[in-house]
This record gives structure tokens, C-alpha cells and sequence, in this order.
């Protein structure tokens, strides 16, 4: 009886063996990319879903591409208390945990796809998309994704003209918004000087009544026009054109060149020459007279004029005699 009781606790327990099979897994690592890694092949786009639950607490959910038994879209939730991101890895890992346990997170892509909407004939809105609920405008920015996806919103690139007309746009929507708060604060603020029920419905037929839900609306709305208002300044500083100088024409900038230059007198140049030094020359400076040379007479100067003419005269005379 002893040898068979130590045999039954060597047996391995089964439900051990499945979590340490869980532990092992290869999505334990990583699981936000094993689930990449499977919507890739599926040809699908991975999203995460959060609801902000409060005290520092998000509800994560992942629709899969895959349905269940009864033939709806599997999904995986998950409620974490924790950061947003831990709540991400929770969410992945779980998704993970469904797509192994069906036994499909590690097959290759087959013919499994799920038939994808006509969203064209709900107006691009999912069925579970509700706009009186939604308080953050996710639902209508899910719906422009799907547009843009389907083609049905063209993209143009933005320059640095349409960068400033939708900073301006957003200015504007910004300045209204701000109005109606400081509108609604005096509007709550002013004493009740007549009945409750007569206030109230005087106040609808003014159109200035808004509930909790409208104005934190409101506020989130201008929350994100603020950011949305930054991230397009900084667009613009990227695209600005630079700045050059004005272009003018040549003739008229040197004429208006010539005239804005004063007039130059020209003066008699006196002083010491440049390079007087080099040839050993003293000038611009008062020294002796160089000496003055003796005139020449006036005879001598006719003797040497008239002694070549005497002697062609004695040669034409001397050839007349041997003739």
C-alpha cells in the first residue's frame, strides 16, 4: 500500500500540466504582438477600446475577428486597475488566451474571415455605436475612418495656406465656445427671483439651458480644439515658406542707387608721392634750387645749321669741273 500511494503523488496532476502548458506559452512574452502578428495575417486592423471607469480604472475591449459558437463576433474584455497601458497587455493577453483555446491563434490564415459589412448601408455606424452616448466622439471619428478606408473622403495635402484658413476656422469655433461657458456661468450665477418652474421654462424658450452631459461636451470639445490648434502651429512653422528679400528691377535700383549717393567734389591732390622713397626722390617738401645751366649763343647754334648746306655746295661745284 505504500509503494502504490507514492506512485499516486508522483502522478503529474492534469489541471497542472494545462497552466503550466499557459505559462509556456509563446504570447506570455509578448502578447501585443503575437495578437499583431495573428490580425496581420487575417488582413484585419488591430484596435483597442477604453472606457475610462474611474479611481484610475479602464475597461479594455478587443473585437476579434473570429465568431463564436452561436455566431457572434467574439470579443475580449478586460477591467484593469492600473495604468492604461497595463490594461492594453491584459486585454491583448486574454484575446490571445480565447484565439489559442479555439485553437486558431497559431494557424496560418485561411478561409475563416468573417464577412465584412456593407458599412455603406448603415451610414458607416456599427450597430453597437451609439451617438447620444457618446460623450468623447469617438463614435464619429470611427465612422470618418471607415469613410476614409472605404475611399469616400478624398485626402488632399495640406499646404501652408489651408494650415492657416483651418487654424483660423479653429480659432473662431474656440471664441464661440468660450462665449457660450462664460455665458452659462452668469446665466447659473444670477439670483432666482421668480418661481423654479417659471425660471426653468423661461430659460428653455431662451435657449440657454444645457445639461451636465452638453456641457462637459462642450468643454471636452474645446479641450480638443486646443490641441488640434497646437499641433497646426507646429505644422506651420514646418511649411513656412522662407522669407526673401523683395525682388526690383535693375534700372530703377541703380538709379535709385545713384541718386541716394552724395555727389563727390573732386580736389586738387597735393602732398608726398606713394613710391618716392623707392626711386630716392624728395618730394612735396620746399629744398636748394638745382643749379641753372649758362645759355647757349645764338651763332653757334646757326654754325651747326649752315656747315652741312656750304658742303653740298663745294661737291656740286667739284662735279661740274671733272665734267
Amino acid at each position: 500500500l505504500g509503494e502504490d500511494a507514492e506512485e499516486d503523488e508522483v502522478e503529474e496532476n492534469p489541471i497542472a500540466l494545462d497552466f503550466q502548458d499557459v505559462q509556456d506559452a509563446f504570447y506570455m512574452k509578448d502578447p501585443r504582438k503575437a495578437l499583431q502578428g495573428f490580425f496581420d495575417r487575417e488582413g484585419e486592423e488591430l484596435e483597442y477600446e477604453f472606457d475610462d471607469r474611474g479611481h484610475n480604472s479602464w475597461l479594455c475591449r478587443i473585437k476579434l475577428p473570429v465568431d463564436d459558437a452561436s455566431g457572434k463576433q467574439l470579443v475580449a474584455e478586460v477591467l484593469h486597475s492600473g495604468k492604461k497601458k497595463e490594461a492594453m497587455i491584459q486585454c491583448a493577453l486574454e484575446a490571445c488566451r480565447l484565439l489559442d483555446a479555439r485553437g486558431v491563434l497559431r494557424q496560418e490564415a485561411v478561409s475563416r474571415k468573417r464577412k465584412s459589412k456593407n458599412w455603406e448601408d448603415q451610414d458607416f455606424y456599427d450597430s453597437d455605436d451609439d451617438t447620444f452616448l457618446d460623450r468623447t466622439g469617438a463614435v464619429e471619428k470611427k465612422r470618418l475612418n471607415r469613410m476614409r478606408k472605404a475611399g469616400k473622403i478624398e485626402e488632399k495635402p495640406e499646404t501652408y495656406d489651408s494650415l492657416v484658413s483651418r487654424i483660423m476656422v479653429i480659432g473662431n469655433l474656440q471664441g464661440g465656445y468660450l462665449f457660450q461657458n462664460t455665458f452659462l456661468s452668469k446665466v447659473q450665477s444670477q439670483p432666482a427671483a421668480q418661481d423654479s418652474l417659471d425660471e426653468f421654462m423661461t430659460e428653455i424658450k431662451a435657449g440657454s439651458t444645457l445639461d451636465s452631459v452638453a456641457r462637459k461636451k462642450l468643454h471636452l470639445r474645446s479641450f480638443e480644439l486646443k490641441k488640434e490648434q497646437q499641433r497646426l502651429k507646429a505644422l506651420i512653422k514646418l511649411v513656412k515658406p522662407a522669407e526673401l528679400p523683395e525682388l526690383k528691377p535693375q534700372s530703377g535700383s541703380l538709379s535709385l542707387e545713384a541718386e541716394s549717393k552724395p555727389k563727390k567734389i573732386v580736389l586738387p591732390l597735393f602732398g608726398a608721392m606713394k613710391g618716392g622713397s623707392k626711386f630716392k626722390l624728395k618730394t612735396g617738401s620746399l629744398g636748394k634750387l638745382p643749379v641753372k645751366r649758362p645759355d647757349i649763343p645764338e651763332n653757334l647754334l646757326k654754325m651747326k645749321d649752315d656747315g652741312p648746306e656750304e658742303e653740298e655746295e663745294e661737291e656740286d661745284e667739284e662735279m661740274e669741273e671733272k665734267q
